[in-house]
């Protein structure tokens, strides 16, 4: 796998999952469930949305589902389009880490 695409990994492995349930398939091969399994709960998908300087410590997401969020100890809050990933506004002027 390429590095740096976890993500994409973790979301074929639930999207070959959800194929092989709607086909009512039992998959008798260990290897290929132990495959869909291990990159399921090994996925470790961090910093997806680069931005903040340091640690984030919330994240809310709009009721729209469009906008995220993200409060970090670089003292900034980060506003995130969900739909493309791509930064908004940066939202500066907190005194400590946003919590």
């Amino acid at each position: 796998m390429a590095e740096g695409q976890d993500l994409e990994a973790f979301i074929e492995a639930i999207k070959a999952g959800n194929i092989l349930k709607k086909r009512n398939v039992k998959v008798k091969d260990p290897q290929v469930m132990g495959a869909l399994i291990n990159n399921i709960y090994n996925a470790d998908e961090r910093n997806r949305f680069q931005g903040h300087q340091s640690e984030v410590w919330s994240v809310s997401i709009n009721p729209d589902g469009k906008t995220l969020a993200s409060g970090s100890k670089d003292k900034t809050v980060k506003l995130w389009n969900l739909e493309t990933g791509e930064l908004i506004r940066t939202l500066q002027g907190h005194q400590s880490e946003v919590l």
